[in-house]
């Protein structure tokens, strides 16, 4: 039987506290009938409470994606700017053997976030970065070519996403990581993995890449595949709340990804959130990942990744306008946070900048769905 986690541990507290109060103020079957209705009211929580999820500016670290570890001896943890960092790295760094795990890059993390008084994100990619034991064990590989303005044209592989054999190992380690950090008041959110070929849900982008999805089923098998991992977040994060990066799995079409996130709202209310990592400064509403997270921030953890940094030309062709605007834009989306890049949480010159963006992504000042 899973260990009772610090955040439930409180809750019990709490709740016989309350329990005591009551019966001291109505003894006898009085105190039996107010104990029903508050249970059933809500009025007493379930003993295990929901964590609040994220709000304000979060600092966006490098990913660990391959064999060199990301340093997180930074100066970026005691900036009172940011509410938060997020930590990205890939499954074949977390599990380079289907018996062994290495979780010392989170748990550090945990660590220095305990330390500097910060809330952490998590997120594990599998796609492109899924180590080969996955397949030697019976996962069916879907060859793609990966391809995009702003990388080169490379033939790669990654799960199918239904696969039941890449299902059940991704499905391992999904649970094991709920329970190492899933009780851990410092992680406030995870961002869901296993949806596309990197963190995010793209998944076919070629002609050729969108045929062959289409002769294995299509958007619905894909959408098939996506529900049952989003039930495998849901069942190893019941207190920490799993955010959906939402993107084409094919391209130019978000179907699938409307009903993903309609799926996981409906099952997972306050639980299965939503999040878009391609905010700018010229983003608009008839995006449909915009849209959703203005509309579903009102009951779900929403909000946005920074599309890239403001540094060298790259940056400033990708934010398509100054860093002010687009977190203005974050906010006026109903935004309730925004990762921005550490680079950028570290110039002085954005300091105005970040403060109020953070206040205006505090807790409680979201506007009401439109």
């Amino acid at each position: 039987m899973r260990a009772k986690t610090t955040t439930q541990i409180t809750t019990l507290f709490r709740f016989a506290k309350t329990v005591a109060f009551l019966r001291r103020l109505f003894p006898g079957r009085a105190f039996v009938r107010l104990l029903i209705v508050a249970v059933l009211s809500g009025e007493i929580a379930n003993a295990q409470d929901l964590k609040p999820g994220p709000h304000g500016i979060f600092a966006l670290l490098p990913s660990f994606n391959n064999a060199r570890r990301v340093n997180l001896a930074r100066p970026v943890w005691s900036n009172p700017l940011v509410r938060g960092v997020r930590l990205r790295t890939v499954w074949r760094n977390v599990q380079p053997e289907e018996s062994s795990f290495d979780w010392s890059y989170f748990d550090e993390a945990v660590v220095l976030a305990a330390r500097h008084g910060k809330s952490i994100g998590l997120s594990v990619a599998a796609g492109i970065f899924t180590p080969d034991w996955v397949y030697r064990g019976g996962a069916q590989r879907f060859d793609f070519t990966l391809t995009g303005p702003w990388r080169p044209t490379r033939h790669m592989t990654m799960p199918e996403p239904w696969d039941d054999e890449f299902l059940k190992k991704w499905g391992a380690t999904v649970r094991a990581m709920g329970r190492r950090y899933d009780g851990n008041a410092s992680v406030a959110y995870v961002v869901i993995g296993g949806l596309g070929f990197s963190i995010e849900s793209f998944y076919v982008k070629t002609p050729e890449d969108i045929a062959k999805l289409q002769s294995l089923g299509g958007a619905a098998r894909w959408l098939e595949g996506a529900k049952r991992i989003v039930d495998l977040y849901a069942e190893a994060f019941p207190a920490t709340p799993f955010l959906y990066a939402m993107a084409t799995p094919i391209k130019d079409d978000y179907t699938a990804t409307r009903e993903l996130v309609e799926y996981g709202v409906a099952k997972y209310p306050g639980r299965f959130g939503i999040m878009h990592a391609g905010l700018n400064a010229a983003a608009g509403l008839s995006l449909y990942p915009n849209h959703a997270v203005q509309i579903y921030s009102a009951k779900a953890p929403a909000g946005f990744q920074m599309v890239w940094s403001t540094e060298a030309n790259e940056g400033a062709k990708r934010v398509k306008g100054t860093l002010a605007q687009a977190l203005a834009r974050g906010a006026e989306f109903n935004g309730q946070f925004v990762e921005v890049y550490e680079v950028d949480c570290q110039n002085p010159a954005y300091a105005g900048d970040l403060r109020e963006a953070g206040q205006r992504l505090a807790p409680g000042k979201s506007q009401p769905a439109q």
